[in-house]
């Protein structure tokens, strides 16, 4: 008998596996998919790369124009305007004492400018006083705190009261619109072109917060001044109407709806309109804090909540114990 080749011989026959049976693969998964997490690394996190790194803003934030702008310097202009009536003016607060709109205003517009300037070192404020046509400048542009707290707490705003107003029925809103052309034009050309950093820099916005105090003389507002203004991408104006409740002696309604006309096309104007409450004066002249670039439209952020309506109390069903009487009855059983 021969034997076999060597290429012919039997090699050894592994044992087959056996069939997997529903149970053994369902043992099975559970390990198939268990994945340890990867170790923790210990190399310190860089949080100041983090902070510096540029956000990234979707399509509707750019339409919004917060993608590259929304942290721009801001030069915000204070307007009082000093009619009759806002000479007259007086709030009562909670405790009964009696105050002037023009010292709620010099307190308001301190803290607001106080605060502003206290949010970034390139923002600048000034104080502008507004007497019949006429502006007068009583504190120009500036970042110091201190200097407009002192031009805020001088005669400034009480000697243009004691000057004379004009016909109230001549009264017009164009000598503003002057001042913002001319604070809107020069304002292109204030970049900072010293060191080749800042070549990239942009012009700060111009934000112009009007308090007025009128309830019987509308203004008059030029279409032909008015028009290009509201076009600039650069010019906000905010407003903040106090007035006397609406009556057939007054047009009070006529004149908010005039006021209504320096909202821009963008929408990103502020206007309030105020009575008798010295909370919601100070309260309204709060939201006027915030950057025009990022903050809400007003129509977003103008909400009221509503209490829930109270829930009738439940009768008690007969034959049954009240469930407070029931808690207190001494348990017997024993």
């Amino acid at each position: 008998m021969s034997e076999p080749k060597p290429d012919q011989q039997q090699q050894p026959v592994e044992p087959s596996a056996p069939p997997a049976t529903a149970s053994n693969q369902d043992n099975e998964k559970p390990q198939q998919q268990q994945q340890h997490p990867p170790p923790r690394s210990n190399t310190p996190v860089d949080y100041q790369s983090l902070l510096d790194s540029k956000p990234t803003f979707d399509s509707r934030n750019r339409q919004l124009g917060l993608a590259s702008k929304s942290n721009r310097p801001e030069r915000l202009a204070l307007c009082v305007d000093t009619s009759p009536e806002f000479a007259v003016k007086t709030f009562r607060m909670r405790n009964g004492e009696t105050v002037s709109l023009l010292d709620l205003t010099l307190k308001c517009f301190h803290l607001l400018a106080q605060n502003k300037l206290r949010l970034g070192g390139k923002h600048q404020v000034s104080l502008v006083g507004m007497r019949g046509n006429r502006i007068s400048v009583l504190e120009p542009f500036t970042d110091d705190a201190a200097k407009l707290a002192k031009a805020a707490a001088s005669q400034g705003l009480r000697d243009l009261l004691q000057q004379p107003a004009g016909d109230e029925a001549d009264f017009s809103l164009d000598c503003l619109l002057e001042y913002a052309r001319g604070q809107l034009c020069p304002n292109r050309l204030l970049v900072d072109n010293s060191s080749p950093s800042s070549s990239g820099s942009q012009p700060s916005l111009l934000r112009i917060v009007l308090l007025c105090c009128r309830s019987k003389s509308p203004p008059h507002i030029s279409k032909r001044l008015l028009e290009p203004l509201l076009a600039e991408p650069d010019l906000f104006f905010d407003i903040l109407y106090v007035h006397e409740p609406p009556a057939e002696d007054n047009r009070a309604e006529e004149i908010f709806k005039r006021l209504c006309c320096l909202e821009s096309e963008h929408s990103r104007s502020y206007i309030h309109e105020v009575l008798n409450n010295p909370t919601a004066f100070f309260n309204q002249a709060a939201t006027f804090l915030a950057h025009p670039l990022q903050r809400p439209p007003q129509s977003d952020a103008n909400y009221r909540l509503q209490r829930p309506p109270p829930t009738p109390p439940q009768e008690p069903v007969a034959g049954l114990l009240p469930t407070a009487t029931l808690s207190q009855q001494p348990d017997n059983t024993d």
